[in-house]
């Protein structure tokens, strides 16, 4: 465990001091075929906590504009971490085409303890666990947001979520539909 938490380090540490020039051009992706590999990848892990793990998505949504591999990590870092924040309950992946049929939209929602007020605005900085006792329990450095937020924003979308303590949370992302 003590190796992967270091890989997974060493990871992010590496994707958030890149300068974006490594961007692959005319990279699209299945965001439904991304979707359900981070939802296999992940569903052991909600059988172990008992929790429910779904996933939905809108008919015929289209293909983003973004290097597959990168939206399953920030996908799997969103997935995760709505597994590791919660306890009972369910975590539910969600694609759908936005109103302006522009972008599609990546929610992941959770019904775990939710983000606390005071560490909202620290959730997407480098280095800054938004829960310290939770960060010290799992070794976390505080790079997954930062690192998903750097990797959204490099291929044109946005990051962002809503959250009630004690109710749960709602991560989401977009990404412009691939050709447009």
């Amino acid at each position: 465990q003590a190796g992967c938490g270091l890989q997974t380090l060493i990871d992010d540490v590496i994707a958030l001091t890149r300068d974006g020039d490594d961007q692959l051009e005319d990279e699209d992706c299945d965001p439904v075929q991304a979707a359900r590999a981070v939802a296999r990848l992940l569903q052991p892990r909600a059988w172990e906590k008992r929790l429910h793990l779904t996933l939905s998505a809108a008919p015929d949504l289209p293909r983003v504009a973004a290097d597959p591999r990168k939206v399953r990590q920030v996908l799997l870092k969103l997935a995760d971490n709505a597994l590791k924040f919660t306890e009972r309950g369910l975590v539910d992946i969600r694609l759908d085409l936005e109103r302006s049929g522009t972008a599609v939209r990546f929610t992941v929602t959770d019904t775990g303890r939710g983000v606390a007020p005071e560490v909202t605005h620290l959730l997407f900085s480098p280095f800054s666990p938004g829960d310290s006792s939770y960060a010290r329990k799992e070794q976390g450095a505080g790079l997954g947001l930062a690192v998903a937020k750097r990797v959204i924003e490099q291929a044109g979308g946005a990051i962002d979520f809503t959250s009630k303590p004690g109710e749960g949370a709602q991560f989401w992302f977009t990404l412009p539909v691939s050709g447009l």
